[in-house]
């Protein structure tokens, strides 16, 4: 009993951590990876150096080095079925980076089981997976970033690296500590303290110039042709983010509302600050472009600034010991909902197909091999092509298996004569004769916090003279 009561929280960390793994793990053995994950693992392979890779990635309108990482796990012969190890890698650190923080122990224990950490942190190989860890190296280094400013401009180049969003959180931290810098130089004094030091300088203007490269890379190429403008309400992404999906846009407004004044109850102290941090992020979800796998730049974000600047998170004497449980029992409520949010998510992904690519890889490979002529149609049946070593698509535009979004190229054209197979997702763009086509559908199912829907329908059209009558309806 002495050993448990001496290493309490080691044994209570490496149960969270044991279990967090074996979900994380569970889940990405299950999991059939999306259109998304098959462009970023096709750029990485087909492309043998790091120029083609840059290249390529001008017409993604996001940083490449997710992409190198890509690349490097296949030169260590990493497969696709196993991409989510890489992921899986990043969010684990982050657990642990967890741990090492100031954040209350309810926190530490819950928080790895969220939707955001534990499935689409762990299970997606998409870059999003680097933003858990930065943050929560961010939150560890925060408090000492003038002392030993290494760590802490190190985890703002992690978080810039991943994209769009995560250099515009990083360029908000970095205008903070300008303010702070500026301030000291106008009072003629050190703030907050603590003395600006030449490494800290050194730091501060070496990641200012990582932050604009990875500005300069995100840069689209001039004839790309995606338009990343729309997707939902950020107050939609918010409530779903920290609570669940609410339809009502009355209900959605109101709970946006009382959301945002917990908020700023939580860090008065510290409002200015806070609005710096969010602010860039959200007008830029708001009025310029986010869909949902985005969100975890906003929650993780808000997570970090909550260890950060609420005075009142852990239990110590306050002012108010009767505001102080209120809140943090209603933080550990939220938490809570969010841990089960996790565990939902990793057993529908067991019970449904997330995106049912790879079956229809094995549907489509005997056709292949016989020299079928096979047509895409649109971007979403590239998630097929990483079960293949090579291209499939005859009328893919150019020799790479990736979908390139260039104004000059088109992915509509069909094959003259028409192709034995065309495949399509998400909507009837093209509709060949049915009297002189077999229609086969497959399914796949949008796995959100707590509902899952059936949205990836995946259309496989093949001429009814290229098959057997008898396996039409297999």
């Amino acid at each position: 009993m002495s050993f448990i009561k001496k290493h309490r929280l080691k044994i209570i960390y490496g149960f969270v951590l044991i279990l967090f793994v074996s979900v994380s793990v569970f889940a990405g053995l299950h999991h059939e990876p999306w259109a998304d994950e098959a462009q970023s693992w096709l750029i990485a392979r087909d492309n043998d150096n790091i120029i083609d890779i840059f290249n390529a990635v001008r017409y993604e309108g996001t940083v490449p080095v997710w992409h190198l990482i890509l690349k490097l796990a296949q030169l260590l012969g990493l497969k696709y079925d196993y991409a989510f190890v890489i992921p899986l890698i990043f969010s684990a650190a982050g657990v642990v980076l967890l741990f090492m923080t100031d954040a209350p122990l309810f926190v530490k224990v819950l928080l790895p089981f969220s939707y955001y950490a534990m499935y689409q942190g762990s299970v997606f190989a998409r870059p999003y997976c680097i933003v858990f860890p930065a943050m929560m190296l961010i939150a560890l280094s925060y408090k000492d970033r003038q002392q030993k400013p290494v760590r802490f401009f190190l985890a703002l180049v992690m978080l810039a690296s991943t994209s769009s969003y995560g250099v515009i959180v990083s360029g908000s931290f970095m205008l903070w500590e300008l303010i702070t810098m500026a301030r000291g130089i106008v009072s003629r004094k050190n703030t907050e303290d603590h003395t600006f030091t030449n490494t800290y300088r050194a730091c501060f203007w070496g990641a200012a110039l990582l932050i604009l490269l990875f500005i300069l890379m995100a840069l689209p190429a001039p004839d790309c042709s995606f338009n990343p403008t729309g997707g939902p309400s950020l107050m939609a992404s918010v409530t779903e983010a920290f609570l669940f999906r609410i339809d009502n846009p009355l209900l959605i407004s109101m709970t946006f509302v009382i959301l945002c004044l917990f908020y700023l109850l939580c860090i008065m102290n510290n409002i200015i600050q806070a609005f710096i941090y969010t602010a860039p992020l959200a007008l830029y979800m708001e009025f310029f472009y986010h869909q949902k796998w985005h969100i975890p730049y906003m929650f993780f974000l808000i997570v970090t600034l909550m260890i950060l600047l609420n005075k009142d998170f852990k239990l110590k004497v306050s002012s108010n010991k009767a505001l102080t449980v209120t809140k943090n029992a209603v933080i550990t409520g939220l938490l809570a909902l969010l841990g089960f949010s996790g565990f939902y998510a990793a057993y529908n992904e067991y019970k449904y197909p997330y995106y049912p690519s790879k079956e229809i890889a094995e549907y489509i490979r005997p056709y292949v091999e016989q020299g079928a002529v096979i047509d895409m149609y649109q971007y979403y049946p590239i998630a097929v092509q990483p079960y293949f070593d090579k291209n499939i698509f005859a009328n893919n535009p150019t020799d790479k298996s990736y979908f390139i979004w260039k104004e000059t190229l088109s992915y509509v054209t069909m094959s003259e004569p028409v192709a034995d197979i065309i495949m399509e997702s998400y909507s009837d763009y093209y509709v060949p004769d049915p009297e002189k086509s077999y229609l086969k559908v497959f399914s796949g199912y949008q796995i959100n916090k707590f509902k899952t829907e059936d949205l990836h329908s995946f259309k496989v059209y093949i001429r009814k003279d290229f098959i057997p009558e008898d396996q039409q309806g297999e």
